[in-house]
């Protein structure tokens, strides 16, 4: 009789995993689908203060936009789509980490981005850019902090000009 061998459980435990926190994602996305369904046509707005104050707006896209992007890492796609559910109790607990200014030839109708990172199983960032027609500020993306630190030299603290 065959046994397996350690090398191929500990791969089909990876599997087990990669797989339930698939599903996991697909679900908080779906939850996160249905609260942004509350926000078409009528888009939640808040004022905070983390550091700069900032009158944000939450639209129905803005929701999609985060969920869809999918990170390649089942877990932190779960992670994300989970913080995406609650965007304001995001900034409210989140560290403010610095502003950028918009990349040349991108974004154009962003003035800056601004970034705030929190630990939820991990750590992540929320990119917010600030629009400039509507001069209010909306969430654009949550990444994993890796990738911001990777961009900190671009990265300024203080508050935005």
């Amino acid at each position: 009789m065959a046994t397996k061998s350690k090398r191929s459980v500990g791969s089909e435990k990876e599997k087990d995993s990669t797989q339930y926190y698939y599903e996991m994602a697909r679900k908080a996305r779906a939850e996160a689908l249905a609260i942004a369904d509350t926000f078409k046509g009528n888009p939640q707005r808040f004022r905070i203060h983390n550091v700069i104050f900032m009158d944000v707006e939450v639209s129905k896209q803005d929701i999609k936009t985060i969920v869809s992007k999918d990170t390649g890492d089942a877990k932190f796609n779960f992670i994300k789509n989970e913080a995406a559910k609650d965007i304001k109790g995001f900034l409210e607990k989140a560290i403010y980490e610095g502003w950028a200014e918009v990349i040349k030839g991108k974004h154009p109708e962003s003035a800056f981005f601004v970034y705030y990172s929190k630990r939820s199983r991990r750590k992540m960032t929320l990119c917010v850019r600030k629009i400039i027609d509507i001069q209010r500020f909306k969430p654009y993306a949550i990444i994993p902090y890796i990738k911001l630190k990777k961009r900190l030299k671009e990265i300024k603290k203080g508050i935005p000009l």
